[in-house]
């Protein structure tokens, strides 16, 4: 929560994406130092710890989005167009040297907080942040794409995606955060 409230606060006050992650990579920091300080006794986490980020600020333009992204570690930022189909944009993508990732971008506490960004500009379909693991069976699995572009293709109510980000998959098991945003006019259709 460390992270994502300083991330927010500072997007809020129109502060840089790489500001904004070298910022609460120090936060981090700060964090480690005043806990050892209040008790000599507690171990340092910061040799064990490590965390995700994934950042954006979204908007439409018309009948596209409009989207500034960062990110550290493997948390990965997706596209679902309305034709079922799944693009991840941003993010951990091993298996292809051009893509957008970042592999040298570590997850912080990192020494030097540093965070990959882009933009994009995107047609309609809706747009998802998410942990590893959700994307990863996502990418390796002709299934799960396909169950949850039926899944999501409009905004389930809040308690039915929960339970969706959820769904078992017996090779893989990981951290399971999802952020979804679709268009006013998809939220409209489902009456939500």
């Amino acid at each position: 929560m460390l992270v994502s409230r300083h991330l927010v606060a500072l997007a809020n006050a129109g502060v840089a994406w790489p500001i904004a992650f070298k910022e609460a990579n120090d936060a981090i920091g700060a964090n480690f130092a005043a806990a050892l300080l209040a008790d000599p006794r507690t171990p340092d986490a910061s040799d064990g710890m490590a965390t995700t980020a994934i950042a954006l600020i979204a908007q439409r333009s018309g009948d596209e989005w409009v989207i500034e992204a960062a990110w550290a570690g493997d948390s990965s930022l997706w596209h679902l167009g309305t034709d079922g189909t799944w693009t991840l944009l941003a993010g951990c993508q091993d298996d292809d040297p051009d893509f957008r990732s970042a592999p040298a971008i570590a997850t912080l506490p990192s020494t030097n907080g540093l965070c990959a960004s882009a933009e994009f500009r995107l047609p309609d379909g809706a747009i998802f942040a998410m942990t590893d693991g959700v994307a990863n069976p996502l990418r390796w699995s002709d299934q799960v794409a396909e169950t949850l572009a039926s899944w999501w293709a409009y905004p389930p109510d809040p308690f039915t995606f929960a339970g969706q980000v959820g769904f078992a998959r017996k090779a893989h098991t990981d951290d399971r955060t999802v952020v979804g945003i679709w268009p006013a006019e998809a939220s409209a259709a489902t009456g939500g």
